[in-house]
């Protein structure tokens, strides 16, 4: 990576914007702050605006996104060259909001990487540690080399706080003097990493990292990036199939070759950091490798889904998790780590069932199911098949997905069906009920024969019953598509 330093007199200029204002900006809540005159110098340089015309909330929190947004700003983003990217890299950053652009821009300059699974996160308040790596990814991105003290600070108090991936990152800033620490009662400084940042400590933190930064008019792209090239353009593929596009950044001497991807619509097509494109779902998508400076080349594919399995054509595991995920996972009943995660891959289906009224009549019913997306066809093709049987099987109650099992279960990922739960129990297996009352398909209409009529549908489908588990205990009422 090449170093550049910052010409002397520049900083100097920097220096000097960042020095105490003599007139305050009339925020009301700012008078006594500490850090008053980096708050007015920020909101001076266009950094930060107040919480309303007359406050500045300094001890409110600094979201992710906001502080990514200010980071642009001192980059002179122009966002309308991200504006084609907003919203895509990140599943949980709305390309309508206004820190999209800036998320795609830092994203693309290696600034951040999100905090996993797809997801930014950027509401969540941004953490010192999380801080300090946003910082020095913006430094190295744009090679800018900070300066060293010539004796090495002492280590922090609470170090052991420090996550092992932002380390570095907060040795290099102690070591430049923008994070100092606060104070730790006993003659030391402590870091104090999994606290929130305020946004006065943020407004501290832009103002001091100008002293080392200036760019007029804006960051040039470092690499120069003239073009970007795609091969192919266009890709046809069936589900569950797995191709890699090759991408070319334009001049070939440039420095980094390097590009962001991501898929138009990953309930198509999903796309990895090295340009592996997986075939998830029927339709077309588009594939955008992004340089650094926001040029692009698109691939489009279009993806053929599997047909629907006959009874003795079954997916692998490997090909079921492909086609509900986009990868292959460890455990399918533990792919989603939160409540809201989940929530945005489930789909609500309606079915017809029969059901039999106080007569012991037999008539219809609508009843609504809350499924994984990527099951919704699967399962709709399984109840109107039951709907159709000559002997009109009863159903007076469904469960689909479900939140908060105290053990693992697929229903945590909308990929297991309950069905007539109390009639259809759940036992030990000396027989002793753990969940409903019995389990009689020879007295009771609601309990469903083993290897009857519905077994075998959802079989087709590939879904197996909760009988067969190795560890002798029986769900009779529990269909899920890996089995568990």
């Amino acid at each position: 990576m090449r170093r550049r330093l910052i010409p002397i007199f520049l900083c100097v200029l920097i220096v000097f914007s960042c020095l105490p204002l003599a007139s305050a900006l009339g925020f009301t809540d700012t008078d006594e702050h500490w850090a008053k005159q980096y708050i007015d110098n920020a909101v001076e340089l266009g950094l930060f605006q107040g919480t309303t015309e007359t406050t500045f909330s300094p001890d409110e929190t600094m979201t992710r996104a906001m502080f990514v947004t200010v980071l642009g700003r001192i980059a002179g983003v122009d966002t309308t060259v991200w504006s084609s990217h907003q919203g895509y890299f990140f599943s949980d950053v709305a390309g309508d909001q206004y820190y999209a652009p800036y998320v795609a821009w830092a994203y693309c300059n290696d600034i951040t990487n999100g905090t996993g699974k797809g997801c930014f996160s950027p509401t969540q308040p941004v953490t010192r540690q999380e801080m300090a790596c946003f910082l020095v990814n913006y430094f190295q991105a744009f090679d800018y080399q900070l300066p060293v003290s010539q004796e090495p600070p002492a280590p922090f108090s609470d170090s052991a706080d420090i996550a092992d991936w932002a380390v570095e990152k907060i040795e290099a800033l102690q070591a430049s003097g923008i994070l100092l620490g606060s104070a730790d009662g006993q003659g030391g400084y402590a870091y104090l990493p999994l606290d929130n940042a305020t946004r006065a400590e943020c407004a501290v933190v832009f103002c001091k990292t100008l002293d080392y930064l200036f760019h007029p008019g804006g960051w040039e792209d470092p690499a120069s990036v003239t073009g970007v090239a795609l091969e192919p353009e266009s890709l046809d593929m069936t589900q569950a199939d797995v191709q890699c596009l090759c991408a070319v950044v334009f001049p070939y001497e440039t420095a980094s070759q390097n590009v962001r991807w991501y898929s138009t619509d990953r309930a198509v097509a999903m796309v990895d950091e090295y340009g592996c494109v997986t075939a998830v779902g029927g339709g077309s998508a588009q594939i955008y490798a992004v340089a650094r400076n926001g040029m692009y080349a698109v691939c489009t594919v279009n993806v053929t889904p599997l047909p629907m399995p006959a009874p003795d054509e079954q997916l692998t595991y490997e090909q079921k998790c492909i086609m509900l995920f986009g990868r292959v996972v460890d455990d399918p009943r533990v792919v989603y780590s939160t409540k809201e995660e989940a929530q945005a891959d489930m789909e609500t289906i309606r079915v017809s069932v029969w059901d039999l009224n106080s007569n012991g009549e037999k008539y219809t019913r609508q009843m609504y199911l809350q499924v994984h997306k990527n099951l919704v066809s699967r399962v709709t093709a399984v109840f109107e098949e039951i709907y159709a049987l000559p002997e009109q099987p009863p159903i007076h109650s469904l469960g689909g997905y479900r939140w908060g099992d105290t053990s693992k279960s697929e229903h945590t990922s909308g990929l297991a069906i309950d069905i007539n739960p109390n009639e259809n129990y759940y036992c030990k297996p000396d027989g002793t009920a753990i969940v409903g009352d019995h389990f009689s398909p020879e007295t009771d209409p609601y309990s469903i024969p083993v290897e009857g009529s519905i077994d075998r549908i959802f079989a087709k489908y590939g879904f197996t019953r909760g009988i067969y588990w190795h560890s002798g205990y029986k769900d009779y009422m529990h269909y899920s598509f890996f089995g568990t």
